[in-house]
Formats: C-alpha cells, structure tokens, sequence
C-alpha cells in the first residue's frame, strides 16, 4: 500500500467512525461534544501533516511511522482531551 493510498483510507476511517457516533451527540453537553469534534479535526491534521512530510509515493508504512513521530512530538493526542472531557462528564451523572 502506498503513503497516498494509506493516508485515503485512515482520513475515510476517522470520518466514518465519527459520522457512526454523530448520534451520541444528544447525551453529552455542548461542550463534550465540541471536543470530541475538535478530537476528531486533529487527528485528520496530524495524518495530513505526516502525509505531506512522506510524499505519496511512499509506503503506508513509512506514513504510518511519519504519524505516530508526529503524534509523539504533542504533549498529549487530541483523542485523550475529548476522552477526559468525556469521563468528567459521566462522572458528573453518575
């Protein structure tokens, strides 16, 4: 598989997972769900970034690793921000 090939697939990926848990919307606040989309926006960012750094002719392996360097340069991954805020959330319900 090549970087451009590989890069399609993980932006389709993230969308689709998003769009499948668009419903869940209506039992967070605002607020939880801006991160979530925020989540969602950065992770689409960092693979862009890592695919522009690779090229498209390389392999979706040299992506992959160019994605998880990236990643590894942020203090945290945007996935945990939305997950914190997530978690702080039920806590509050329950």
């Amino acid at each position: 598989m090549t970087s451009a090939m590989l890069h399609g697939e993980l932006l389709a990926t993230v969308r689709e997972e998003f769009e499948h848990n668009v419903t869940q919307q209506v039992y967070v606040s605002d607020k939880a769900w801006q991160q979530v989309k925020m989540a969602k926006e950065e992770t689409l960012r960092i693979i862009n970034i890592a695919y522009e750094a690779t090229g498209e002719e390389r392999s979706g392996t040299a992506l992959s690793q160019r994605i998880f360097e990236t990643a590894s340069k942020l203090s945290h991954l945007p996935t945990q921000a939305a997950m914190m805020s997530l978690k702080e959330e039920i806590r509050k319900l329950f």
